[in-house]
């Protein structure tokens, strides 16, 4: 790429300026990529969760024959380097940014489509053939937006672009993400595997599946509708009557393709009432949908962490406990739920319940991102969308969980509450007793009559002795959003905050 043309690389999102990096002349043919896409989340190599930690991410393919390169490039091409250096990269920035939107936003996306469709000198790439952005304006506007989203949590991303651009290393960066994002998804199905029986018998209302369910066992073998009782999970309720006749006979017409169960039927574990009253006729398929206790467990597993979900049981005041401030909702410090935080949970549980041992591979006539996406459509599409329902559920998920998020009250405020090791409560009983000590020994107090006490002008003023007059009046309320992700994924502030 040439000089000229490196600097008409510029974000759409929010300019900054360049750290001067040294350019050095290219051709426009330094960033050919494969006219294939670079691998998304659900697109790596075959195998199970276990295989796809991060140690094992291979290096995209960039150039190195830059004189003065980017340390993000730096970082792509060393892998030994790149894991020394790992939490002051620069890339680190753009890894963390996607494993944060896999959950937030969603485990699909694609990332080449996304930054080229930020960049302004795209039409350049679409004419060499190295880039594959939709058509329609639609879809151009949502690849934006998150863009934007994007630059918004990635200092300086501009910038940083601009720079792996001119080395020809936009395709290694790409994969890197996408590599990140998969490695973060599977460590979310791993948390909850050893959770998601104890959850599914809690809903279930049993004490041991029959036949018993080892937790190391084969999920081909044990999950899906390999057996009767997670199946009874995973039937959606307009069949449920069916199913209830004779349930080994159903599973088995499902595995062999005598019954249908696709991604767009959702599965009573969604329900709260486990798909009994949308059982009793096609009106009635929104009653309850979304709002099960099982839902609401794997939703706590995935955003506070395993501790936290064995502790909550339906969010009500009497049931409320203290949380510790860790997982996905404090690192990226979430302060409201989403459609798009419950498609994410829906997506896991579908997922920890089926006989597939990837979350990359679809389950039968279930496909994975299919059926993410039909939780999404309830939100977005309008032929789909009961404004009621909508507004009604999130309303609800936010008064179940709110509380623990760090926006819940006096997780970030100064005010006083039932924690006898804060430090700030420390202090103020001992500034109240100073104060009250003070009162009692001046003259003035000896001889009033009453609680009150002569100020320097003469006249008298009321005063409270259990009360100190510096004490707390208002809570802090503001919580700031957080623009930059942190370099590492595990800066944490594992204080407790107070449930009210």
């Amino acid at each position: 790429m040439s000089r000229a043309a490196s600097k008409k690389t510029k974000s759409k999102g929010a300019r900054t300026k360049s750290r001067g990096t040294t350019k050095s002349k290219k051709k426009t043919t330094q960033v050919a990529r494969s006219t294939e896409p670079s691998p998304n989340p659900n697109e790596q190599p075959e195998g199970n969760e276990n295989n796809s930690s991060e140690e094992e991410e291979s290096d995209g393919h960039v150039n190195s024959k830059r004189k003065s390169m980017s340390n993000i490039t730096k970082s792509l091409i060393n892998k030994r380097q790149r894991r020394v250096s790992l939490p002051e990269s620069d890339l680190e920035y753009f890894r963390s940014a996607a494993r944060r939107f896999s959950a937030t936003y969603s485990p699909y996306i694609d990332w080449y489509q996304v930054i080229y469709a930020g960049l302004e000198h795209v039409d350049d790439l679409i004419e060499s053939g190295h880039a594959y952005l939709p058509q329609d304006q639609a879809s151009l506007d949502t690849l934006k937006e998150l863009y934007k989203e994007l630059a918004s949590v990635v200092p300086d991303m501009a910038s940083l672009l601009e720079q792996v651009v001119d080395d020809g290393a936009v395709d290694g960066l790409i994969t890197s993400m996408n590599l990140a994002a998969s490695a973060a998804i599977s460590q979310d199905i791993r948390e909850l595997k050893s959770s998601i029986l104890v959850y599914a018998r809690e809903h279930l209302e049993i004490e041991h599946f029959s036949p018993p369910i080892k937790e190391d066992g084969s999920k081909a073998d044990t999950r899906g509708w390999h057996h009767p009782q997670i199946g009874r999970l995973l039937c959606t309720p307009i069949k449920l009557p069916k199913f209830l006749k004779n349930p080994e006979q159903f599973c088995t017409l499902v595995i062999e393709g005598g019954i249908r169960i696709n991604h767009q039927q959702f599965p009573s574990c969604f329900y709260q009432d486990g798909g009994a009253a949308a059982s009793q006729g096609k009106d009635f398929v929104l009653e309850h949908l979304l709002r099960s206790q099982l839902l609401a467990k794997v939703f706590v597993n995935i955003y506070f962490g395993k501790a936290t979900a064995d502790d909550f049981t339906d969010g009500e005041p009497e049931s409320r406990f203290r949380v510790k401030r860790s997982g996905k909702a404090y690192r990226y410090n979430i302060q409201e739920i989403t459609y798009r935080h419950i498609a994410y949970t829906s997506l896991l549980l579908r997922h920890s319940l089926s006989a597939s041992d990837d979350w990359r591979t679809d389950d039968g006539a279930v496909v994975k991102q299919s059926a993410f996406d039909a939780v999404i459509a309830l939100f977005e599409i309008p032929k789909l969308m009961d404004e009621e329902f909508n507004t009604q559920l999130l309303k609800e998920w936010n008064e179940m969980f709110g509380w623990m998020l760090p926006t819940g009250e006096e997780a970030r405020g100064l005010s006083s509450d039932d924690d006898e090791d804060s430090s700030l409560n420390m202090i103020q009983a001992l500034v109240r007793r100073k104060r009250n000590a003070a009162i009692a020994n001046t003259p003035s107090s000896s001889k009033s009559s009453g609680n009150t006490t002569s100020t320097g002008s003469g006249h008298k003023a009321n005063h409270d002795p259990n009360r100190s007059s510096d004490h707390m009046s208002s809570r802090d309320t503001s919580h700031g959003d957080s623009t930059n992700i942190p370099p590492t994924d595990n800066s944490v502030d594992n204080s407790a905050p107070v449930a009210p």
